[in-house]
């Protein structure tokens, strides 16, 4: 294994991303992990390094964090991303994409932001039959777990879609 990606002359123990951790760094990522608790999805790399070299917890970014995992994002340059090389912050994950304009029919795979852009999900299904039915696959914030729910009520029909 190579050395250790913040420790140079360290000797890497784990594999994490694109790179390897120290015997320092994966005690200090496990820990900063095990702050979240059961049943965060992703908590393996729910955290990332500060420039002072702490590793620490995604809290506030978990929805997103999730989403980049969940729709295979890449980070582009300049992005701040987790420990295993994602996108975590919700406008690195939306350069990506565009606003859908205001009309044009919602299809699967497009994503979905709340209006206060705490909260994202990706659409996984679009049924046309009777009105417009839109399942969104998101993570639950409370609950910390995937769920899929219709936008209009579970979100009451609010939010913005990209694609």
């Amino acid at each position: 294994m190579n050395d250790c990606a913040y420790h140079r002359g360290r000797a890497g123990v784990e594999r994490l991303g694109g790179g390897a951790l120290c015997d320092e760094c994966a005690r200090a990522r496990a820990q900063a992990v095990r702050s979240l608790g059961p049943g965060v999805p992703r908590a393996e790399c729910c955290v990332t390094r500060s420039a002072a070299g702490e590793w620490t917890p995604l809290r506030e970014h978990a929805a997103s964090h999730w989403l980049s995992h969940e729709i295979g994002a890449r980070a582009l340059p300049g992005a701040d991303t987790c420990a295993g090389g994602a996108p975590f912050r919700l406008h690195d994950l939306l350069r990506q994409r565009r606003p859908l304009p205001a009309g044009t029919p919602v299809a699967s795979g497009d994503l979905w932001v709340d209006l206060d852009r705490s909260h994202a999900g990706r659409v996984v299904g679009v049924d046309r039959r009777d009105g417009v039915r839109v399942l969104i696959r998101h993570l639950c914030p409370v609950a910390g777990s995937v769920t899929v729910d219709d936008f209009h009520e579970r979100f009451a029909g609010r939010g913005e879609f990209f694609r």
